[in-house]
């Protein structure tokens, strides 16, 4: 090629360079004189040919076609695009418009001729190697997979974006044809012939010209000339639609007949959903299918919003964006089929994991879509970079359904203020509505709930850290539990007046003790005497003896408080023959081996809901208290050694445990926290604030490094010893108030004791395990 073009060339260099005017003649030389050889392809306006420089660059090369020209047309590209640079828009480097003298026959086949001056009209473009994304979405051989989708729909919503907001230009001619992929199939949108732009105070434009593709144009445009940006909106909807579905085949709105939209809409959005869930679980893992059925469900709606008949009804591309933004933000949810062992008369549960991944909490809500087989609605919030378990439970039935699944539908919202705890459904039904009101997204994601045949779920992650091995409900509300350190037993106090053993390898009751006419709401085994006792609301301390075969015998009953009601807590000295019980402000101690006389009255100015032995000196005890303080005592005197004060509310339950051979207290308040003392420093060093509700109840596991904390609202949740971290929340069927928490000696395995049920959880960890629970390790020591 003759140097008088390097000029052109050297320009056509540099990326950064503004459009420029461009000689016919040098657009001829380098497509060679626009050969068939260099065609790209041909299109409504013109032919595209491969340009190629000297140094090997390859330029689009588009002649728009000479009959067809309307000069408007070129001028509007050329204008529109002058200053464009994005990485989602084909980027103008060049134009030409020349006119040539020309001979032409006339009229054709009559050998007469005349000159006419032919306008000669060509756009120069970056150079996009792949086809249309026409050619990807209809060739179901090419097989894109979703993220590649995926990210082609979040990349024209980026160019889409940019022309609407920072340029004010419409397209009017959006459609599969005219988004073109390059080398790393970024999507590019091209083609501005039919383009308008809006002035600064312009939203609308009335027009008599309404060119564009059908099944592409906004019905209002192609009906009525009416051009906005909502008519783009359209058009992106039906593409949505095609990438998803491979084809333009989804349901349009009827008039006068919204009952038969809706439901036209929700098989179509089904229908989907199904296809590409069978796609994911014949090709991933849970975890990936889960976050991409949040994208394939949020991208439905996207696309059904889109292609409103109702201006008002569709988003802007802003809008889209941050929906978009929000379905890979959100949680991490799995597995997204629920499967339910079925075994007849016996409640089924199944797990499902919600990790939140973001740095801002996340409300959620699980219910059902129909039926009324689960126990549901279940609601909360997921704090930041932390896992919540919820438990879902379905009731016992006699006969596998006849309807073997069903549709949940689980809705989440991120939020970086502060929540308020929600008391009732009825104050996250109100918070999620009003975040829709005020713009933000509300994800939806329709879970599939199935009864299994096989008694064994097989959507558990593997290995999950907290597995659920069984729930049964009581039959009266349940207020205190024990666990036996030598047998595999637990002991329930319950508010008819009874006391329940049961056996925690058959999960069945073994005895039923009526021991008061009022509320047990303290229980404790003293196993080296072979006794249980029993703690009432009318100031009763029940003492019975049992043996292995449960049989029970009552041993003596005594007036523990006479001119108090409840009897909060009681605790057992682990050498000396010592119970402490608490009862208002009242602690007494108590020695069976004189006869259950009161050795020591100890006054704490304040209702008392809990005491404990502290296992490090055998002389000394605390008490958890109303007036928001903890106390620390010897048994040898009626005033308090010192008191811990920090919490803002009373205090409910306290814990001695053992971290790196230093000890710890944990203590749980009405505050909505857990507080960690170091007690040689006699001070706080740790604040534990996940909660939404008071913390009514803890331990420490004595064989793994975990904390365990229950709450008013019913969660658990799980705390490692060493760090202090949150590592999962637990949310077991619609239970409420966790009374009790107890570890099984030698095991990995926790009772739970809510108001309504028991509960068996056993913690994963790195250390063997048998069938039962039963860790493999020898000497196993107590770590308080």
């Amino acid at each position: 090629m003759s140097g008088k073009y390097d000029v052109w060339e050297n320009k056509l260099q540099n990326p950064n360079a503004t459009p420029i005017s461009l000689p016919l003649e040098f657009l001829k030389a380098i497509t060679h004189d626009f050969s068939a050889e260099s065609e790209l392809g041909e299109g409504g306006y013109g032919v595209v040919y491969k340009g190629v420089l000297q140094s090997g660059k390859i330029i689009a090369v588009k002649k728009l076609f000479e009959i067809r020209l309307k000069d408007e047309t070129f001028q509007n590209e050329v204008r529109y695009l002058m200053g464009i640079k994005h990485q989602h828009i084909v980027q103008l480097v060049g134009y030409c418009a020349e006119s040539t003298w020309e001979a032409i026959e006339q009229p054709s086949g009559s050998g007469n001729h005349i000159f006419a001056e032919i306008p000669k009209r060509l756009l120069c473009f970056e150079y996009v190697c792949n086809k249309g994304l026409d050619k990807y979405i209809s060739d179901e051989s090419l097989g894109l997979e979703w993220n590649m989708r995926y990210k082609i729909i979040k990349g024209i919503c980026s160019g889409l974006y940019f022309l609407h907001e920072e340029c004010r230009i419409v397209h009017l001619d959006l459609k599969p044809e005219n988004i073109l992929m390059d080398a790393a199939m970024i999507p590019k949108i091209a083609d501005f012939g039919l383009s308008r732009i809006f002035g600064k105070q312009q939203s609308r434009i009335i027009t008599d010209s309404r060119a564009g593709t059908r099944g592409y144009m906004a019905p209002e445009y192609q009906f009525q000339g009416v051009v906005s940006i909502k008519a783009d909106i359209f058009s992106f909807g039906v593409i949505i639609i095609e990438i998803m579905a491979g084809r333009r085949d989804y349901p349009f709105f009827q008039q006068g007949s919204p009952k038969s939209v809706d439901t036209s809409f929700q098989y179509f959005k089904e229908k989907v959903l199904r296809i590409w869930r069978n796609k994911f679980l014949a090709t991933s893992k849970f975890t990936s299918v889960a976050k991409y059925m949040q994208q394939v469900e949020q991208c439905i709606t996207i696309s059904l919003k889109c292609v409103d008949p109702d201006t008002a009804k569709r988003p802007t591309a802003k809008d889209i964006i941050k929906m978009l933004y929000a379905a890979d933000q959100f949680l991490d949810i799995h597995p997204l089929e629920l499967q339910f062992p079925f075994e007849s008369n016996k409640l089924m549960t199944c797990s499902l994991h919600l990790t939140n991944n973001t740095d801002e909490n996340v409300v959620f809500r699980l219910m059902e879509k129909r039926h009324n087989f689960f126990c549901l609605p279940q609601y909360g919030v997921v704090p930041p970079r932390s896992t919540y378990i919820l438990v879902v439970t379905a009731d016992k039935k006699d006969n596998l359904p006849k309807e073997r699944d069903t549709d949940l539908i689980l809705h989440h919202s991120t939020s970086a203020k502060y929540i308020k705890p929600f008391r009732r459904l009825y104050d996250c039904d109100q918070y999620l509505e009003e975040t829709e009101e005020l713009g933000n997204v509300v994800q939806k994601l329709t879970l599939k709930a199935v009864y299994a045949m096989d008694g064994e779920p097989t959507c558990e992650i593997d290995p999950p850290l907290i597995k659920i091995i069984s729930v049964e409900e009581t039959d009266v509300k349940l207020y205190a539990l024990e666990a036996n350190q030598i047998e595999p037993w637990i002991i329930t106090g319950h508010a008819d007046g009874c006391v329940d053993i049961w056996n925690c390898n058959t999960q069945k009751s073994m005895r039923l003790i009526n021991v008061s006419r009022a509320i047990v709401c303290s229980v404790k085994f003293i196993e080296r005497k072979c006794w249980f006792l029993a703690g009432s609301t009318d100031g009763l301390i029940s003492v019975y003896k049992y043996n292995r075969t449960t049989k029970v015998q009552a041993t003596t009953r005594f007036i523990a408080h006479e001119d108090s009601y409840s009897i909060r807590s009681l605790a057992v000295h682990a050498t000396q023959p010592y119970v402490l019980s608490s009862c208002g402000t009242h602690i007494k101690l108590w020695d069976w081996d004189q006869n259950w006389k009161c050795r020591q009255t100890f006054e704490a100015q304040s209702t008392v809901n809990q005491v404990a032995f502290n296992p490090k000196d055998a002389n000394s005890f605390a008490s958890a208290s109303d007036d928001h303080t903890v106390k620390i005592w010897s048994i040898d005197s009626s005033e308090p050694k010192y008191t811990l004060s920090g919490h803002l509310g009373g205090v409910n339950c306290l814990n001695f445990f053992t971290s790196n051979d230093q000890q710890y207290l944990i203590t749980g308040s009405d505050d909505k926290t857990a507080k960690i003392w170091d007690m040689q420093k006699r001070m706080c060093v740790d604040t534990l604030k996940a909660f939404m509700s008071p913390v009514i109840s803890s331990i420490s596991h004595p064989c793994l490094p975990f904390l365990i904390t229950g709450t008013r609202d019913g969660a658990i949740h799980l705390w490692n010893s060493t760090t202090f971290r949150l590592e999962r929340i637990l949310n077991i069927g619609c239970h409420r108030e966790v009374r009790g928490l107890v570890a099984l000696v030698g095991s990995r395995r926790v009772m739970i004791g809510h108001d309504s049920a028991v509960s068996m959880l056993e913690i994963h960890d790195e250390v063997p395990v048998d069938t039962k629970g039963k860790m493999k390790v020898p000497n196993v020591s107590d770590k308080n």
